[in-house]
């Protein structure tokens, strides 16, 4: 009866322990001595993965990972001479995957192992966590403190290391100790960002001194430097010893050094990019003005989608658009505001290519659908960190209409001076064609003044015709195309001195100095220089001993050639005349000449994209400048 009862007993306190180990959270396990499975409880099941019947059929070695396992095999001999051993391993699940595990594992009474195994996957996690916290910690206190921190961590192993790094920093440090706000340390940064001397800042607090003046959200800053050793940037005003305030940020870390708190201030004087950030705010207040009240048209667009993203109220008055809204977020194109595309294809072309398009001429629709002309100027830049378009235009519709009158009326004058010039030539031809019979059959019959007479009506003939000519030329220039190339000065003079020579006689004595190759319409600049080789041997051809001095030089981005004489001159009161059609300022008893030459010089210069001009004193010789633009081929040439 006794054994019966005790058997009872024993089965109810085996029951209980059962209960308390399937309650358990830890895995329990118990295996034979060569790693056998023999029972376990649900939460190794549930930590493996497997029912109980499946994990009864595996062993221990089932579980270990096959690398792990080899090299670091299970202790069986050491588990077998009594020692309980605390070992961390990951195990294979059921599914394939792994879990860290903590195993405290022994030998029964019996022989059998007892394992006792803890998940501690969320443990590893919270390692990987503090790891990576500690990581980014220690990032950001490098980031902040920089070369500082670090030397001062270092300060017991290298103090003269500190103090070059303390003293030789761009910004102002100080270190003071947290008891009483004392300084104990200063950089001179920080001497000179303050005008004291060490001696009246160390063991004095910067409230004795009144150094700061304005200390922004000051108890929120002592409020993380109570509760987590630093404080990020902020910012204050710092009074220098003369009375000049100082704008600066600041950040705060604290040490511990013999067992006593400080805090490193670390301080910069940021006062003239204060005033640059103002300055800036009053460029871009500017930049608005001029933007919105800008009378020009003015359009901003994304680059890499052409969608716009502001206009001015210009803009919107010349379109024809009532507010922003109907425009932001589209396309030319979608707006139907350029004539044709052709055009907007060709200015996209000239954007890859140069990134600026200058005073491009376009024919745009408003949104009512009224056509006008635009010339528009478009420079790639970027706003907010975003390519964009920013386009500048004006209407140029009366400009093209007046153009286009012009072109008419040049029309009419082309087709004028051609039907005159051709009308006049014929009763001209017959003037000059009957006055040589007269001089030919009749001279004979011809008294003294009759030749002299006759003589006259020639030569006025032949001054006719020269007028026909050089007006002829001049109205023919307006048409010509340039076409340039590179012109050899020096040679291209001596060449027409030559032809000048052989046809005139003259005493000129022709010194050619410093003369510059250009590049230019060769045909047109020979034209150039015959008119005034020939005008200053002409005018100067009445001196005792004549002469003329040709030459050239460079200025800025041009090349200025000059002809100077000493001949006759002439009044600088008329020399806004000088270069006018059909203007003279001598004579024709005086110098021959139709008066069509200098404004001829004049028109070929400025088609150039040059200028003229000339200086001259009556009987004293006059010197005729010109300049063309240097592209870049202009050498030395005598």
């Amino acid at each position: 009866m006794k054994q019966k009862e005790a058997e009872e007993k024993l089965k109810a306190k085996e029951e209980e322990y059962r209960s308390l180990i399937d309650q358990a959270t830890d895995g329990i396990f118990i295996s034979n001595e060569k790693g056998k499975y023999l029972d376990a409880n649900l939460s190794a099941c549930q930590m493996l993965g497997y029912s109980k019947e499946e994990l009864l059929h595996l062993s221990i070695h089932d579980i270990l990972l096959q690398e792990e396992a080899k090299n670091n095999p299970p202790r069986f001999d050491e588990l077998r001479a009594g020692k309980t051993l605390l070992s961390t391993r990951n195990l294979r699940r059921k599914d394939g995957s792994t879990i860290p595990v903590e195993i405290t594992a022994k030998m029964l009474s019996n022989g059998n192992l007892l394992g006792m195994v803890r998940d501690i996957t969320e443990r590893k996690e919270a390692e990987k966590k503090i790891n990576k916290l500690n990581e980014e910690l220690e990032l950001k206190v490098i980031e902040r403190t920089a070369q500082l921190e670090s030397n001062i961590r270092q300060l017991k192993e290298s103090e003269e290391k500190f103090q070059k790094a303390f003293q030789a920093s761009a910004a102002g440090i100080t270190i003071t100790r947290l008891s009483d706000s004392t300084y104990q340390d200063v950089n001179d940064t920080f001497i000179e960002m303050t005008g004291y001397p060490e001696a009246e800042l160390i063991n004095h607090s910067s409230s004795e001194l009144g150094i700061i003046v304005n200390f922004n959200k000051r108890d929120e800053i002592l409020q993380q430097v109570r509760e987590h050793g630093s404080a990020k940037t902020f910012e204050m005003t710092v009074r220098h010893k003369s009375g000049r305030m100082l704008e600066v940020i600041a950040s705060i870390e604290t040490i511990l050094l013999n067992g006593e708190k400080y805090a490193i201030h670390i301080i910069y004087d940021v006062t003239e990019r204060k005033k640059t950030e103002e300055q800036l705010k009053k460029t871009n207040e500017l930049f608005f003005n001029l933007f919105e009240h800008n009378p020009a048209s003015i359009v901003i667009s994304r680059l890499n989608d052409a969608k716009i993203i502001n206009v001015n109220e210009a803009f919107l008055s010349s379109f024809g658009f009532s507010n922003k809204e109907e425009v932001f977020d589209k396309t030319a194109r979608e707006l139907n505001i350029v004539a044709q595309p052709e055009q907007r294809e060709e200015l996209a072309q000239l954007l890859k290519q140069n990134q600026i398009v200058k005073d491009f001429e376009i024919k745009a629709f408003t949104k009512q659908g009224k056509v006008f002309w635009i010339s528009t100027s478009i420079l790639v830049t970027e706003f907010d960190g975003t390519p964009c378009l920013f386009s500048i235009s004006i209407d140029v519709s009366n400009r093209k209409k007046m153009e286009e009158q012009l072109r008419e009326v040049n029309k009419e004058m082309e087709a004028f001076s051609y039907s005159v010039s051709h009308d006049l030539r014929a009763p001209l031809r017959s003037v000059i064609g009957y006055s040589k019979i007269l001089e030919e059959d009749f001279n004979e019959n011809l008294n003294e003044d009759g030749k002299r007479i006759l003589k006259i009506v020639r030569q006025n003939a032949s001054k006719m015709n020269n007028l026909i000519d050089d007006m002829l030329k001049f109205s023919k220039l307006s048409k010509k195309e340039l076409q340039k190339s590179e012109i050899d000065t020096g040679d291209l003079i001596r060449n027409i001195l030559s032809e000048i020579n052989s046809s005139i006689q003259h005493k000129a004595d022709v010194k050619l100095s410093n003369l510059l190759s250009i590049r230019a319409d060769s045909t047109l600049l020979t034209q150039v220089w015959i008119n005034l080789i020939s005008n200053a041997i002409k005018y100067s051809a009445k001196k005792e001993y004549p002469t003329i001095e040709i030459g050239s030089h460079k200025e800025e981005d041009a090349i200025v050639f000059y002809i100077k004489d000493n001949g006759a001159g002439f009044d600088m009161a008329y020399v806004d005349k000088l270069f006018g059609v059909f203007q003279r300022l001598h004579q024709y008893s005086e110098f021959e000449g139709t008066g069509v030459g200098l404004a001829l010089v004049h028109r070929i210069i400025a088609k150039h994209d040059g200028r003229i001009w000339a200086e001259g004193k009556v009987d004293e010789g006059a010197t005729f400048y010109f300049s063309l633009p240097n592209n870049g081929v202009a050498k030395d040439l005598q």
